[in-house]
């Protein structure tokens, strides 16, 4: 018979020292994947945790017991038991964020919270359900891999979109969310995996970027969450939102915010607005609200907050006159 796996050890036992346990390991393989550390240590451990460093000594004197970590001093390592055990854990957060954004109206704010808590009750075979149920996605909605049931992960790629240079076009490969404010600062500024932007000022504390026809503003420690990569063209496509959309205008419709999911999301896919659909304003409220839209020669009345969920291609200026 197979010896148990650490994964199924730890969970045989609901308990705050497996949290914590689990809670480390991910940790710990951040630090290790992502290598913005040197080297994690019992300190950085014991922050995470939100724990006193005697307690989570102790904590990480057991893990090396069950052979998931390495000491030295205080610097911690995992163990190829420990790294398995990691992403097992990292795949079951990422799929449920997943499942969160795809199948329920669960505001994108609270993904990564409600996540960290189901990481720690799913089981193996719960996981691989869910992710049969969802097609087996690569990403989560942050744009971060997700380990396959083997623990296989793709090298990471790019860099932070701090250290982009002045007029830089890129695109953006992956959103953070944390720390949690900052994480709501940027889905609520709308920013998502796959979207082009340029850097368009550099500041000493912040930068100033041009995404989707709007001028956005972040401070660098917002612009360190974001990782990107340098977009293979010379110019940014003529994109916005439909909200900017003026009376007797038209567009393209080029896809629905990444941030917009659940009920909310099926309802404006069901009217209508599915790439590349034709879309034009027919009339707008004298308060500005609802706007009357055209699409599939049917008319829908939008508010201006869900006609920001839609992203438009606007044609050249020669071409609508």
């Amino acid at each position: 018979m197979a010896e148990p796996s650490p994964l199924s050890q730890y969970r045989s036992t609901q308990s705050l020292d497996r949290v914590c346990t689990e809670d480390t390991l991910k940790y710990l393989h951040e630090c290790e994947y992502e290598g913005e550390r040197q080297l994690a240590t019992a300190e950085g451990v014991a922050g995470v945790l939100n724990r006193s460093l005697n307690e989570t000594v102790d904590l990480l004197k057991r893990m090396r017991q069950a052979g998931l970590v390495s000491l030295q001093g205080s610097a911690v390592g995992m163990t190829d038991e420990g790294r398995s055990y990691a992403r097992q854990v990292i795949r079951a957060h990422r799929l449920y964020e997943t499942y969160l954004a795809r199948m329920t109206d669960e505001r994108p704010a609270r993904w990564h919270r409600k996540a960290d808590e189901a990481e720690h009750h799913i089981s193996a075979e719960d996981v691989d359900a869910l992710s049969q149920q969802l097609g087996h996605p690569r990403y989560d909605p942050h744009g971060d891999p997700i380990p396959t049931r083997a623990g296989e992960l793709p090298e990471l790629t790019g860099g932070a979109l701090e250290a982009s240079p002045l007029g830089a076009i890129v695109r953006v490969l992956h959103v953070g969310d944390e720390p949690e404010a900052l994480g709501h600062l940027l889905v609520e500024l709308g920013l998502a995996p796959g979207m082009l932007l340029k850097v368009v000022e550099r500041g000493n504390d912040q930068m100033r970027i041009w995404v989707e026809g709007r001028e956005c503003t972040l401070d660098r420690a917002a612009a360190a969450l974001v990782r990107v990569a340098e977009a293979d063209c010379d110019e940014l496509p003529r994109v916005a939102r439909l909200s900017s959309l003026a009376e007797g205008e038209e567009a393209i419709v080029v896809r629905l915010l990444a941030s917009c999911t659940g009920s909310e999301r099926t309802r404006l896919l069901d009217l209508g607005f599915v790439p590349p659909s034709r879309v034009s304003v027919e009339l707008k409220s004298p308060m500005g609200s609802p706007v009357a839209y055209r699409i599939r020669n049917t008319l829908v009345a939008l508010r201006p907050e869900q006609a920001d969920q839609i992203v438009i291609e606007t044609p050249e200026p020669e071409a609508r006159s």
